[in-house]
């Protein structure tokens, strides 16, 4: 029997982008953060030496309290541990296809991974990702890395072209059709990606996908989000198994379904496989 676990973490892949960006982003506060330090050390250097031996004993007593305020109780040690979750190996047991448990139905973030995996009430397990820092639309324009590209709407179907010097340099970034009624006053709505080079990439990363779906976009102002349905599940409120179908999941695998343990406290949807691999997420 397949581990589920070991096959939706594979997903992480699919953030390497995303996860770039904020690279960068926490480069910046590291280089900040260490500006002010070397600030605050050069005018701790011009402190006179009275003013030094007037605080000394102030410093070391505010020294012994912060390393004794630093030193971790029993509390705090297990806080970065994961959640001490009642799952039994031997419970972990395929589920009769169709089995639907509605407190799992909605959306469920990782941090780990940086997107969020969806379970709607018709038994598709999919994934939500947002692409925002990697694109988004502002007015009719698509911007990607601080450059604006003219978008081609009338109110259906949205078409993203650069056009180059020559035919060889043009580069054909997206089509999507809108899924609601018509509307020439606003790109915001729900789409469905049908070309370019994003439906490419996209087409790739998931193989052919399971039977039938669909790359869907939500544009929201600047909010580009990424939903994908993955392939079929079932969950009984013990176990989760989901099914290959033609899901890119299963691509290498001689195994139809994969199944894991799960329990759901709070806002908390914590998974385990029968080796001890745990995933948290978050309900949104």
């Amino acid at each position: 029997m397949k581990k589920l676990l070991a096959l939706i973490l594979s997903l992480s892949l699919m953030t390497v982008c995303a996860t770039g960006c904020g690279d960068k982003k926490e480069s910046d506060k590291e280089d900040t953060k260490s500006s002010s330090v070397s600030e605050k050390e050069d005018d701790e250097e011009e402190t006179t030496e009275e003013d030094e031996e007037e605080t000394t004993e102030e410093e070391e007593e505010e020294e012994t309290t912060e390393d004794e305020e630093e030193e971790p109780t029993e509390e705090d040690t297990d806080s970065d541990e994961p959640a001490d979750v009642e799952i039994d190996p031997d419970d972990i047991t395929n589920v009769e296809a169709g089995t639907i448990d509605d407190a799992l139905v909605g959306n469920w973030y990782s941090d780990e991974m940086g997107f969020s995996f969806t379970f709607d009430d018709d038994g598709i397990m999919g994934v939500s990702m947002d692409y925002s820092s990697i694109m988004y639309f502002e007015g009719m324009n698509l911007v990607m890395s601080g450059v604006e590209i003219p978008v081609e709407y009338d109110g259906e179907v949205v078409s993203v072209n650069v056009e180059g010097a020559t035919a060889e340099e043009s580069m054909f970034v997206m089509e999507m059709e809108r899924t609601g009624d018509a509307d020439e006053s606003t790109l915001d709505g729900e789409y469905v990606l049908t070309g370019g080079m994003l439906y490419d990439e996209l087409s790739a990363m998931f193989s052919d996908g399971m039977a039938g779906a669909e790359t869907t976009i939500v544009l929201d102002g600047t909010a580009f989000i990424i939903e994908y349905d993955m392939c079929e599940y079932a969950a009984d409120g013990k176990n989760i198994e989901i099914f290959a179908g033609d899901s890119p999941l299963f691509s290498d695998m001689d195994e139809d379904s994969a199944v894991c343990g799960y329990v759901i406290s709070g806002d908390t949807l914590t998974m385990a496989d029968e080796t001890g691999d745990v995933v948290e997420l978050t309900r949104e």
